[in-house]
């Protein structure tokens, strides 16, 4: 699947509070993304409220943009979303095209994916 977006940029979204699994979930598929010339960027979206999950970041150098309004998605060909159950995404997010979603949850609401 990943093979034809050879050399595209990719968005890896934690939806949620990050959490070991989803923070672990993201490093992973930003892993296999660079095994096909994918550029990955994890993006989350609610605090890292946990000091031990502030600390899993900062121990790690685990690279993650924080979501804000106006935030400009456009330079992102698809969107992963990883270990959450909430699939709905603010207005900016919908126009990356949602191209997978790893989670063990059942999804909550509609989702529109490749």
């Amino acid at each position: 699947m990943l093979q034809k977006h050879r050399g595209e940029r990719h968005v890896i979204a934690i939806r949620g509070y990050p959490d070991p699994d989803s923070i672990g979930s993201a490093i992973a598929h930003a892993y296999v993304c660079l095994q096909f010339d994918i550029e990955p960027t994890i993006l989350y979206f609610d605090d890292i409220s946990h000091q031990e999950n502030r600390a899993l970041v900062k121990k790690l150098a685990i690279e993650m943009v924080r979501y804000s309004d106006g935030i400009d998605l456009s330079e992102f060909d698809c969107m992963a979303i990883v270990d959450t159950q909430m699939v709905e995404m603010p207005p900016e997010a919908k126009r990356v095209p949602i191209i997978s979603v790893v989670d063990h949850h059942k999804p909550q609401g509609e989702l529109d994916a490749k």
